[in-house]
């Protein structure tokens, strides 16, 4: 396995051939780059194997990839849930009563002298929501 990892590899394949200039040429050089770095892979994956078989390696943690929630900071504007300040807001809540369950009441109101398609709107929807009146 070659594990000479070249440049031009490194730099990526299309970028590292695009200034040949003879098609056969810079297509030689791009499978000769996709070699060198499928080689590499492969002697990473034969030495993960070996690794695992090993019983010396194989304590070894395995690395953690990383995502958004392991690279992210800890922000500390965020409250603990336990904090005097969280259960006092909480306590406080005005929609409190709406997130326990209980349906909120809604007044529907219209002008002075409605016209017959906005009293049939209001009527509709006096039967579409739950708690809701007419004034």
């Amino acid at each position: 396995a070659i594990m000479v990892k070249t440049k031009a590899a490194a730099e990526g394949d299309v970028a590292a051939t695009k200034h040949i200039g003879n098609k056969i040429k810079r297509q030689e050089v791009y499978n000769r780059i996709k070699k060198q770095k499928n080689a590499i892979k492969k002697s990473k994956r034969e030495q993960s194997k070996k690794d695992a078989k090993d019983p010396e390696k194989k304590d070894k943690p395995k690395s953690v990839p990383k995502t958004l929630d392991n690279m992210r900071e800890a922000d500390e504007t965020v409250l603990v849930s336990e904090d005097e300040e969280v259960r006092k807001d909480e306590e406080e809540d005005e929609f409190r009563r709406y997130f326990d369950g209980e349906s909120p009441k809604t007044i529907i109101t219209t002008c002075n002298h409605p016209g017959k398609p906005l009293i049939q709107l209001v009527k509709s929807l006096l039967h579409l929501i739950p708690g809701s009146f007419y004034y």
